[in-house]
């Protein structure tokens, strides 16, 4: 019998110790695989039932606690997506959150806090017909209309109303004079600033979703929208006053809101149409909202889906990015979009011609209200999400069901579901940045299954 060596046992022994090495990192390789859930698994056992009488919510208690900053970026025209903004807002207010940042501008926002003190609903018809009909007509709706009474009913309720704010970023392209008639002090000593006094009962609406004048022939060269309102009688004193205008009106802002920066922008002519949006919209937000973040404020944003994306999205950024880098993970924010199965959107409104007027050289054509379309979420553009069929196959019992996905276990945190374009082609212009998955541009999604469509407001 042939005895082993020295060198023989503890070449024996190495080996031995190396063929434990690998059965150990072969044994935490197949626990690892183990571990790995799919996406499907990982939706099915993180999601929560949103009941939106409830404000008590689990999920409710993460955002609220983890976060200052929360962006609800919706999809226009969908009535169970004003009922998710109502819950977001009152369920967040409960926890804090005092302020909230709506899609328009700042001096809209003022009528809008003048419904919220008052309980007066003609300044919320007034924001509804000339804010939200021409920024987002989607929404200039019966819906959203009914969730504002209701929120301010709830404010009431729960005694926060005297510490809720709502604050507009949107930029302006034009000086709204029946704003400037209600903004301003009684008397300033100016003669052009105290004529406005005059609009008071001449300058109602400028238009609403009932009806509108066309502006397409305006010479934008020339005149500025802005001029036209429905009341001929008030034009030659607008007129009059226009060049005065211009030239004051920086002189005219420093009166109230203090607005300047914005205002040399538009003066300057600068058309915003053309500039980078979402930076002027950062750049209002910063002046607006900074101070209050440094003070410990919590703040909610409830913008269009876009807007919230936290990266890049076709080489562009959004609120949601310029937000998340100025920041710099020093305060908590996140993102919550929607995603809608079975649903409807209001599209548009169809009008009839009504009558024609002429005002200085120009013929403007009445648009009268005669019905509306709506389109189906299948038909959302022609965009299909990629894992947007993931969520049909989980049959939820609620209608609003919202899912965590940035928990440690997410596997949305290594793939790019739910935000890449399944067909990746630039004729869609939604493309991701590169090595980007999901969570780098949202944190929470909700998921709504049969929405009806926004009704408009008014309507006949």
């Amino acid at each position: 019998m042939q005895l082993f060596n020295l060198y023989q046992v503890i070449y024996i022994k190495d080996a031995m110790k190396n063929l434990s090495l690998l059965i150990v990192i072969l044994s935490i390789y197949s626990v690892n695989i183990e571990a790995q859930i799919t996406p499907t698994e990982y939706l099915l056992s993180n999601y929560e039932i949103i009941d939106t009488n409830n404000f008590k919510n689990q999920i409710v208690n993460e955002l609220a606690t983890e976060n200052d900053i929360v962006m609800y970026g919706s999809v226009h025209g969908s009535k169970l997506g004003q009922s998710t903004d109502l819950w977001l807002m009152k369920s967040l207010s409960k926890k804090g959150f005092k302020t909230v940042v709506l899609e328009m501008t700042h001096s809209y926002a003022y009528f809008m806090n003048k419904f919220i003190r008052t309980g007066n609903t003609e300044y919320l018809d007034y924001v509804i017909n000339n804010s939200y009909f021409w920024k987002t007509p989607q929404d200039a709706s019966l819906e959203l209309r009914n969730k504002w009474i209701n929120f301010r009913h709830f404010l009431v309720e729960e005694e926060l109303i005297s510490e809720f704010t709502i604050i507009g970023i949107e930029p302006s392209d034009n000086i709204d004079v029946v704003q400037l008639n209600d903004l301003l002090p009684n008397t300033v000593n100016n003669n052009f600033i105290d004529s406005l006094r005059l609009f008071t009962t001449a300058v109602k609406y400028r238009g609403s979703s009932y009806y509108y004048y066309d502006t397409e022939n305006i010479n934008k060269g020339k005149y500025d929208y802005s001029e036209y309102l429905p009341e001929p009688n008030i034009f030659g004193y607008v007129d009059r006053f226009k060049d005065k205008f211009i030239k004051d009106s920086l002189e005219v802002l420093n009166h109230f809101m203090d607005n300047k920066d914005e205002v040399a922008a538009i003066f300057d002519k600068v058309d915003a149409r053309y500039l980078d949006r979402d930076k002027l919209l950062f750049e209002h937000f910063k002046k607006y909202c900074s101070d209050l973040i440094d003070r410990g404020e919590k703040i909610y944003i409830s913008y269009g889906y876009a807007h919230v994306l936290q990266e890049e999205l076709s080489g562009k950024k959004y609120l949601g990015k310029y937000i998340k880098d100025h920041y710099n993970s020093t305060i908590g924010i996140t993102s919550i979009v929607t995603e809608f199965l079975s649903s409807s959107f209001l599209h548009k409104r169809e009008f009839e011609e009504g009558e024609q007027i002429k005002l200085k050289d120009v013929v403007l054509n009445k648009k009268i209200y005669k019905g509306y379309s709506t389109y189906p979420s299948e038909e959302r553009g022609t965009l299909q999400l990629s894992g947007k069929k993931i969520l049909s196959k989980i049959d939820n019992v609620s209608n609003i069901v919202m899912y965590s996905l940035a928990r440690e276990d997410s596997p949305f945190r290594e793939v790019d579901l739910l935000i890449a374009a399944r067909k990746k082609s630039k004729k869609f212009n939604w493309i991701l940045k590169d090595n980007s998955v999901t969570t780098d541009y949202f944190q929470y999604l909700i998921r709504i299954n049969g929405s009806a469509a926004n009704k408009p407001y008014p309507k006949i």
